[in-house]
């Protein structure tokens, strides 16, 4: 179970991940958010676009409601 580890997915998981961090405060959440979220679906294999714009869109939008309105905590914007 465990020897099939996929070694380049875990990179690229790894770099998607860190690139989001890094941009998180030089960027709108709004618009990083989903492209990092298409970005971990494609590398686990998701590969209907409707899905993952589907997916990126709504999650975005649930993320940022729930940090911005029940935690009261501003995230990063541009205007």
């Amino acid at each position: 179970m465990f020897a099939e580890v996929k070694q380049p997915r875990s990179f690229f998981l790894a770099l998607c991940t860190l690139s989001f961090t890094l941009a998180f405060g030089h960027v709108d959440y709004r618009l990083i958010c989903p492209v990092y979220i298409a970005a971990v679906l494609w590398i686990l294999g998701r590969r209907r676009p409707k899905d993952i714009v589907m997916i990126s869109v709504l999650s975005t939008a649930v993320l940022y409601a729930l940090f911005r309105y029940g935690f009261m905590v501003l995230l990063p914007s541009m205007g």
